[in-house]
């Protein structure tokens, strides 16, 4: 599988996709919320980034929480390569990949 470079978020969803930029804050921000609309719209999202590839999932009926920050999920996050893995909320998982406090 070939990542987008650095920086660059490529989100992908039944008939479309798109590249964003995640170099800052505010692009992490509208990364963010472009995900969850996505998702949203169409039931299933794949997020390339920094060499991982999450896959997003709509909830419907009762919410689990999120494995990391315990807020209910409507929206759960699986690293592509388990998605037995507890699910953690877009915000967690999207945060773990983008460091933008200057650690990265």
């Amino acid at each position: 599988m070939t990542y987008p470079p650095r920086g660059i978020a490529h989100v992908s969803y039944a008939f479309g996709g798109i590249a964003l930029p995640d170099r800052n804050p505010s692009d992490h921000d509208n990364l963010v919320r472009e995900v969850k609309t996505r998702t949203q719209d169409n039931g299933l999202v794949q997020i390339l980034l920094e060499d991982q590839r999450w896959l997003v999932h709509a909830r419907h009926g009762h919410p689990d929480d999120c494995a990391r920050c315990r807020l209910a999920l409507n929206l759960a996050c699986y690293p592509a390569d388990d998605e037995k893995a507890p699910p953690v909320c877009v915000d967690c998982a999207l945060r773990r990949c983008s460091d933008h406090d200057g650690r990265r």
